[in-house]
């Protein structure tokens, strides 16, 4: 059996400089305008607006760090959603599953679900009531 060998593709930049040299160069086929322009690496307006946006969104959208308040809003939201009992981080399998993955944060008792509850509902009626309020101004 005689098989084709595959061509070396490890490194595609190598490949296409030692096996494509005229498109490489930017002669005839390639889509450069000049014979004398070599590839530019990438750096092409097009990709110093997508770094430009990629940073912005990094400013706009810090890394967050977790607290004890947003871990508790998050923990409350998590059992409403799910409608799992209050009682979940008392459990013995989530205490467990918290202390092999190290979290430092307590988990909450039931009386601390119910007053994270209430303070997350008291936002809420709050933010509803500004919105109508404004809602009712403009009309």
């Amino acid at each position: 059996m005689c098989e084709k060998p595959q061509p070396k593709i490890g490194n595609l930049a190598t490949h296409t400089r030692t096996e494509h040299p005229n498109e490489y160069a930017g002669g005839a086929g390639s889509s450069q305008e000049s014979s004398t322009n070599p590839i530019d690496n990438g750096y092409t307006p097009a990709s110093a607006k997508l770094m430009e946006e990629f940073l912005e969104k990094g400013r706009l959208n810090p890394k967050l760090y977790p607290t004890k308040k947003g871990f508790l809003k998050h923990f409350a939201a998590w059992l409403i959603e799910e409608d799992l009992p209050f009682t979940t981080g008392e459990s013995y399998g989530i205490k467990r599953l918290f202390k092999y993955l190290d979290v430092t944060i307590q988990l909450p008792s039931d009386t601390t679900v119910r007053n994270a509850l209430a303070k997350i509902y008291i936002e809420l009626h709050g933010e509803v009531v500004r919105e109508l309020s404004v809602s009712f101004m403009h009309n």
